[in-house]
């Protein structure tokens, strides 16, 4: 199968119109995903604005195949609403690790969490 023709950096690719593949490499896992479905779609020209800021159509399958490529051995795994985003960051000159949340649901207030903090103060 060739590679979609590439028109520029003006003009979105397109995508092999194909399954997700995975394979074993070695010791490693590899999964091709050819597409991330918006959610919302978002015109060419348009900006990357909050109005295009959607869960894709397909993201319980990007999470299956996150942790598949992963062995189910993740470095953070957080239970929160889908609207949740972490990210797990070192920070070298105090060597700690930092876990940074962001609500997207701008609707809902965090009230807490399983680790029992209260983050109402930072919700708005």
């Amino acid at each position: 199968m060739d590679a979609p023709r590439w028109n520029g950096a003006r003009e979105p690719e397109e995508t092999l119109k194909i399954a997700t593949i995975r394979r074993q490499a070695g010791q490693g896992r590899v999964v091709y995903i050819p597409e991330v479905k918006p959610g919302v779609p978002k015109p060419a020209a348009a900006r990357m604005t909050s109005e295009y800021w959607k869960l894709p159509v397909n993201w319980k399958e990007l999470i299956d195949d996150v942790r598949w490529a992963a062995g189910g051995r993740l470095s953070l795994e957080v239970t929160a609403p889908p609207t949740v985003v972490a990210e797990l960051a070192h920070q070298k000159q105090k060597d700690e690790l930092i876990v940074h949340l962001v609500n997207y649901d701008v609707a809902r207030i965090p009230s807490g969490g399983e680790s029992g903090e209260d983050f109402s103060d930072f919700a708005r």
